[in-house]
């Protein structure tokens, strides 16, 4: 089963939802396969979309701004 953790925070590196995605992981049974995905442009790539649609389950991270996910 292959599992998209989507990191959806601005930042590129040292974000607690990266972190958080990554602790995830340590719970996941043996079989699954987690693909990596972060989302901190304005656009998303057709390869990434292409991972999103493959993917037997999505998780996604964020940081909460104002009650709101991220405007980027």
């Amino acid at each position: 089963m292959k599992i998209a953790l989507i990191n959806g925070s601005p930042k590129v590196q040292g974000s607690a939802s990266g972190s958080l995605l990554e602790d995830l992981q340590a719970s996941f049974p043996a079989g699954a396969e987690p693909v990596g995905i972060s989302l901190h442009r304005a656009a998303i790539e057709e390869d990434t979309l292409g991972k999103i649609q493959q993917a037997d389950a999505l998780v996604i991270s964020c940081p909460l701004y104002v009650d709101g996910l991220p405007g980027h």
